[in-house]
Parts: C-alpha cells; sequence; structure tokens
C-alpha cells in the first residue's frame, strides 16, 4: 500500500497525539516504578551535593540513559510533572520508532498506527523505563548493523548506538550482539553466492568488533562491582515455553497493562489483519513478507519464549520482549489489499478508541483508588522517614502491582528515606554506599502483613493503602491519624519502646545512634 509522504506524516501525528494523551489527564498515572525512578533523581543530586554522604554514583551502570531523560524533565519541571513527561516523551519515541521502521523497510502505515498502540504494554505499566527507552536504539541499531561497513564513519555510528544500548539495559546490548550474531550468520550463508563476498565478509566483521568494543570496555567496567555486590539469585520459569503459546499468555505479554476485554479486542483486530493480509498475498506471500523485519521479530519472539520469567532482580523478563517482537512481526506480514481510505479509517478509529478507554481508564483509577494519596503527601514535613504499607496490592482496572512503590512518591516530594529504596539495587545509578541490611523486616513493600511492632520504632510516618477494615487495624497501633479519608492516609508514629539495637537506618544501612526527637522537635506536623 502506497501512500503520499503527507498521508504517511498524518498518520504518524495522529498516532502520536493520541498516544500522548493519557499522560496528561491524570497527575499519578498507574505507573509502578515510576517514583522510584524520579527518587533517584533526587539521590543523585544530594549524591553529588554530599560526595561523602550515604549515597554513591555509579557512573558505568547500563541503566543511566533514562536518568538522563529523567533529569532533564526534572530540570524543566515540577516532580508530578516531570515523571509523566518522560515517560511521554518515551511514548512519543516508541511510535516514531513504529513509522520510522515503516517508512525505511516501504511497509503499511495503518499497520505503524496498529503497532504504536503496543507502547501501552506491561513495560510501560510497570515503570521499566531503562528497558522501554531501548526500543527506539535497538530499532536504529538494527538497520545499522544490517549495511555494509564501508567507511569508518560507519563503524563510529555503530560504536555510539552499541554504547546507547548499554545505557538503556544490559540485556538489550546483549540483544544488539545477538542481533548483530544472526545478521552475520546470513552473510556467512551468502558467501558462497558473491565472488569476492569473504574478503568483505571478513572486513566487516573486523569493523563490527572495533564497533562493539567501547561497550564490551565499559560493561568490562562495570561488572565486577556487579559481581562484588554477592546478588545471586536462580533463574525462575513460572511458565514453560510451551505454555507461553496459550493466547491468554500472549496478549498479556504484547499488552497486558487494563483488566477488561480491551486488549483482547485490539489483539483480535491485529491477528483479524494479520490472516486477512496472508491469505490475499498467499499466492506470493514469500515476496510480499520483509524478511529482515520477519527475522528480527523472531529473534525477540524467541526470547519471550524461551528465557526466564526473573532473574535477580529482573521481573518479568520473557515478557518484556514480546511487545517489540509483536511490532517487528506485524510490521513484517503483508497488510490486506483494501480501500485505503476504508483502511486508515478503521485504523484510525480502533487506535482512538483503545486510547480513549485507557484515558477512561486512568482517570477512573486515579479518582477512585488514589483517594487521600496528594492529602497524605501534602502533610508530610520535610526530610521524613516514611514506611510505606500497601494493603490493597491488586486493582480492578490495572493489571500487576501498580500501588507497589507509589508510598515512594514521599521520598521524590519531601525527601527523606523510605524503608525501601532503589539504592538497595547494585544496578542502580545511585546506589547505598553500606550494604548492611535495614533492621525491620526484609520487602514490607511486597508483603505488608509481615509487618511487627518493633518495625515502627524506626519511621515517623507510615503511608498506609488500604480498605476501611485495614485503616480500622491500622489505628490501633501506637500511630496517630495525620489524614482522615481515602485509600491512602498518613500516620504519625507516636514514641513507644525502643528495642535492644540501634534505631533508625537514615542513610543505607549507616545508623542513627541517636533515639528519634520529640515530634515537637522534629518538626512533624500535629494532627
Amino acid at each position: 500500500m502506497s501512500l503520499h509522504v503527507g498521508e504517511r506524516g498524518a498518520l504518524f501525528v495522529a498516532s502520536a497525539l493520541l498516544a500522548l494523551t493519557p499522560f496528561f489527564v491524570v497527575t499519578f498515572p498507574p505507573i509502578t516504578d515510576l517514583p522510584q525512578h524520579l527518587a533517584q533523581v533526587r539521590l543523585f543530586g544530594e549524591a553529588l551535593a554530599d560526595p561523602h554522604g550515604p549515597y554513591g554514583i555509579q557512573w558505568w551502570t547500563p541503566y543511566s540513559l533514562q536518568y538522563a531523560l529523567l533529569g532533564l524533565c526534572r530540570a524543566i519541571a515540577p516532580p508530578l510533572l516531570a515523571g509523566r513527561l518522560a515517560f511521554a516523551i518515551c511514548a512519543l519515541l516508541w511510535v516514531a520508532t513504529a513509522h520510522a521502521l515503516a517508512a525505511n523497510r516501504a511497509r503499511s502505515p495503518p499497520a505503524a498506527v496498529l503497532v504504536s498502540l503496543f507502547v501501552f504494554c506491561n513495560v510501560l505499566y510497570w515503570g521499566f523505563l531503562s528497558f522501554a527507552i531501548g526500543w527506539p536504539v535497538f530499532a536504529a541499531w538494527m538497520l545499522a548493523a544490517d549495511r555494509e561497513i564501508r567507511r569508518p564513519r560507519q563503524v563510529l555510528l555503530l560504536a555510539a548506538l552499541a554504547l546507547a544500548l548499554y545505557a538503556c539495559h544490559a540485556l538489550w546490548l546483549l540483544a544488539g550482539i545477538a542481533w548483530m550474531g544472526v545478521v552475520t550468520l546470513t552473510e556467512v550463508a551468502d558467501v558462497w553466492r558473491r565472488r569476492g563476498a569473504l574478503r568483505v565478509l571478513v572486513r566487516t566483521l573486523i569493523w563490527r568488533a572495533c564497533a562493539l568494543a567501547p561497550a564490551a570496555i565499559a560493561l568490562a567496567l562495570w561488572t565486577p562491582g556487579f559481581q562484588a555486590s554477592g546478588v545471586h539469585a536462580p533463574a525462575s520459569w513460572d511458565t514453560a515455553p510451551l505454555t507461553r503459546l496459550n493466547p491468554r499468555w500472549l496478549v498479556d505479554a504484547v499488552l497486558g497493562g487494563l483488566r477488561g476485554p480491551l486488549e483482547w479486542l485490539l489483539m483480535g483486530v491485529v491477528f483479524a489483519w494479520l490472516v486477512l493480509g496472508v491469505a490475499q498475498h498467499r499466492e506470493r506471500l514469500r515476496e510480499a513478507i520483509d524478511g529482515r523485519l520477519l527475522l528480527a521479530g523472531a529473534l525477540l519472539a524467541l526470547f519471550a519464549l524461551l528465557l526466564p520469567d526473573r532473574y535477580m532482580h529482573t521481573i518479568h523478563l520473557a515478557q518484556r520482549w514480546a511487545p517489540f517482537a509483536a511490532v517487528l512481526l506485524v510490521l513484517a506480514m503483508p497488510a490486506p489489499r483494501l480501500r485505503p481510505e476504508l483502511v486508515r479509517v478503521v485504523v484510525v478509529s480502533v487506535a482512538t478508541l483503545f486510547v480513549a478507554v485507557t484515558a477512561l481508564t486512568w482517570v477512573a483509577f486515579e479518582r477512585r483508588e488514589l483517594t487521600g494519596l496528594a492529602a497524605a503527601l501534602e502533610r508530610l514535613p520535610s526530610k521524613p522517614r516514611v514506611l510505606g504499607l500497601d494493603y490493597q496490592q491488586e486493582s480492578p482496572r490495572v493489571r500487576g502491582r501498580p500501588f507497589l512503590q507509589t508510598f515512594a512518591w514521599a521520598q521524590v516530594l519531601r525527601g527523606g528515606t523510605l524503608n525501601f529504596s532503589f539504592a538497595a539495587y547494585p544496578t542502580s545509578l545511585v546506589v547505598f554506599r553500606s550494604s548492611q541490611p535495614p533492621p525491620w523486616t526484609p520487602k514490607l513493600y511486597w508483603y505488608p502483613r509481615h509487618l511487627q511492632s518493633r518495625d515502627l520504632d524506626y519511621f515517623d510516618y507510615v503511608v498506609v493503602n488500604g480498605t476501611p477494615r485495614d485503616h480500622e487495624l491500622v489505628a490501633r497501633w501506637r500511630v496517630t491519624p495525620v489524614t482522615t479519608t481515602g485509600s491512602w492516609r498518613l500516620y504519625r508514629i507516636d514514641e513507644g519502646d525502643r528495642p535492644g539495637m540501634p534505631v533508625a537506618q537514615d542513610w543505607g544501612g549507616r545508623w542513627d545512634s541517636n533515639p528519634r526527637q520529640p515530634e515537637s522537635q522534629s518538626g512533624a506536623l500535629t494532627n
């Protein structure tokens, strides 16, 4: 299907505007890790201001590009807008990538509109920003690595892209290396068909090795520190590879953000698009398929089907690849032979409906499931020690654990410390200098019902998400309610007996030997 350049551009603009809409109709989007990412930006500033303080900066960590984007957004916007702006830019880049691939490979522009909707997937809703921002870089790498290297500037471009992949996520760098291996294998198979191809292939391999060298050096510089952190956990397959061929798993892996029929309807439209396109091109199907996009999509699909679900701190490891594999596979397949005007109207209508329902769901999520959050955050003093407890855990509208890190908005807006921070991850940009474990019950943000009475001694405030019954039980602790309405409420912890151990993990394992000051001296709010 051929379209005038202006029409292709119009479809891109329509896709971009639709993708941006949900981010600007709410204050707190249902993106799980967003507040922890923003907290890293704040801690980065604290680490720069105090080089000998509790936080250190890992300049060589392969997860830093996301914080360059977040830092830029934070420099020009307040915290509550900066996070949404960063993810909106990331969504815009995803849409641009889909349309750029379609234009570069002469694929169907309406297909690009459809696959642009895959931005609203589990990667976005969980807030895997480092992984999300790697997709446009990988797409550029995929196209650049598929070309014969004839000039040094091509090597410099590949080297820059390899470093960018590393700065996004170590897994994206490995995926880039895997793609280069696949391209090389196809070239080896072609050597015997072309005179002089072997010499060209050897030269290209040398240039590609040179291009990968800077990223390999960066990885080598970072790896010893990561290994010294002592983080070791076996890989875990929650679903077997063959089980992942189940339609439910595939829909949840490709999208997996919202509950209800919306995502099934979109995948139904995509499936119908593929079936109709294949049926209408069955006589010359091989010529109608883009082999390179199909090969790249198959590689990422293989990752989604075979990799573990969890490895060390990386959750949803296999599912992360599915949205990108779906983008490539849909673009690779032929588009249906229908009236161009009809196709454009249907596709844009589907996209508009999908985004409209998504935006309305985000609004309902904020208005009904985040009630009281803004008031609780507003009543916090500066630099509090906050314990976050999420008793609701699941949402009737959003999949996963959308409330898991919501309490981290306290650190984003007020500073201070939390019962859990991304600084505890050895792969983070900003990390605790001390690896000493905290004295309170671990993983309370995952398992709030494991809370023990002594845990309260290490904090000033508790931010609780729960039902009215949950709040009735919380009110029986030695706490004073600061806010009394909504699912999210703030409680000030009253003075009590201290355990026979150091109190208050203020800075990553460096214990404060002084007991908590009376509330009148600590600047805490009164009820």
